[in-house]
C-alpha cells in the first residue's frame, strides 16, 4: 500500500472531512443564531481533529487507508454467499487492488496508483571481486538516491523453487566435455536443484484530487498519463543502473492468438503462492488472480488449498 497523498501531514481526504465539519460548525451556530460557544466549540473540534490525525498519520502514515479498506471490504461483503450451507464470506478478490492494464507494462490499481515489474537475471557475486562487488553496490545507492521519492514505493520479491530439470548441454558422444556433462549431471540429479527468480515492482502513487484540479474534464486521463511518464522513467533508470543485473520489464506475451500478462503472472506468485498463466481479459484484475483459498487458525496449521485441492505451506 503507498503513501496517500497528505496536506500537512494529512490525507487529502481526511483534512477536507475536517475542513467541511469545522466550518459547518462555525457557520451554522451564526445562521441559526446560536451561542458564539458552538462556533469556537466547532473551531476546536477541527483544530483537535487535524492534530490527532496528523499524530496518528506521523506513527503510519497509511492508517487510515486501512480502515478505508476495511470499511470498503465489509460493505461490499454485505449478503454474499460462497455457496448453500456456508455462512456470508466475502471474496478475496475484494481485498485485491489491481485493476486493469492500462499499457503492455503498467497494470493500475482501485486508487489510481500505477505499478510496473522487472525481473532481474542477477549476478554471481560469488566470482566477482571486491571492487566488482563495491561498483555494483555503490550503482544501487545511486540509483535509490536518484529515484526516490515520496510517491514512489519499491517492492522486492526472491522466488525460491525447486528444479526439475537439469540444464540442457549438447556435446558430441565420446567427447570429454560429453562424459563430464553425464558425471556432472548425474551428481546433481541425487540431489535436490532450486532457483531464484528476482522481482522488483515499482509503484508510482495515483493522482490526488488536488493535482487533477484545473485540469478540466481531462484531469483524470492528464494526470495519470504524467504518473505513466514518471513511473516509465523511473523504470529505464533502473535498468540503466542495474543493467549488470540483466533487468527486464514485465509485459505481456501472445500464446495461440491469447495475450497473456507476466504481471498478472507476478501477482498470481503473491497471492498464490505460485505462479499461473493469467490472459488479459475485460474483466477486473483482482476479480482472476486469486486461485487459492487461506486457511488460519488459532493453535492449528496455516496453509494454502489451491483450486485444484493441493495443499501447501502447512
Amino acid at each position: 500500500m503507498t503513501r496517500p497523498a497528505t496536506v500537512a501531514g494529512v490525507p487529502q481526504l481526511v483534512f477536507g472531512v475536517l475542513l467541511i465539519v469545522a466550518i459547518l460548525a462555525i457557520i451554522l451556530p451564526v445562521l441559526f443564531r446560536l451561542s458564539f460557544i458552538w462556533s469556537i466549540g466547532g473551531a476546536v473540534f477541527g483544530v483537535l481533529g487535524f492534530m490527532s490525525a496528523r499524530i496518528v498519520c506521523a506513527e503510519d502514515p497509511n492508517a487510515f487507508e486501512y480502515l478505508k479498506v476495511a470499511f470498503n471490504f465489509w460493505r461490499k461483503a454485505q449478503g454474499r454467499t460462497v455457496a448453500r450451507g456456508i455462512e456470508t464470506e466475502p471474496s478475496l478478490a475484494l481485498a485485491i487492488p489491481y485493476e486493469s492494464h492500462i499499457e503492455r507494462d503498467i497494470v493500475s490499481l482501485d486508487n489510481g496508483s500505477l505499478l510496473a515489474v522487472l525481473k532481474f537475471e542477477g549476478v554471481f557475486a560469488e566470482t566477482a571481486s571486491d571492487e566488482e562487488l563495491l561498483r555494483w553496490h555503490d550503482s544501487l545507492c545511486s540509483m535509490l538516491m536518484a529515484i526516490a521519492s515520496p510517491d514512489l514505493a519499491l517492492w522486492r520479491t526472491t522466488h525460491h523453487y525447486a528444479l526439475k530439470d537439469f540444464a540442457p548441454g549438447v556435446f558430441d558422444p565420446g567427447t570429454f566435455a560429453h562424459q563430464f556433462n553425464e558425471a556432472y549431471k548425474a551428481r546433481c540429479l541425487k540431489e535436490p536443484l532450486f532457483a531464484n527468480d528476482l522481482y522488483l515492482a515499482v509503484l508510482i502513487q495515483g493522482a490526488g484530487s488536488l493535482s487533477r484540479m484545473g485540469k478540466g474534464k481531462g484531469g483524470f486521463r492528464q494526470a495519470r498519463d504524467e504518473q505513466a511518464a514518471k513511473l516509465d522513467g523511473v523504470c529505464v533508470r533502473i535498468e540503466e543502473s542495474l543493467s549488470s543485473y540483466k533487468p527486464r520489464r514485465l509485459g505481456m506475451y501472445r500464446e495461440r492468438n491469447i495475450e497473456f500478462s507476466e504481471i498478472y503472472e507476478y501477482l498470481t506468485l503473491l497471492l498464490n503462492g505460485r505462479k499461473f498463466k493469467t490472459p488479459v481479459t475485460p474483466h477486473r484484475a483482482g476479480d482472476i488472480l486469486n486461485r487459492s483459498r487461506y486457511y488460519f487458525a488459532k493453535g492449528a496449521d496455516t496453509f494454502v488449498r489451491q483450486c485444484s485441492g493441493e495443499r501447501e505451506y502447512g
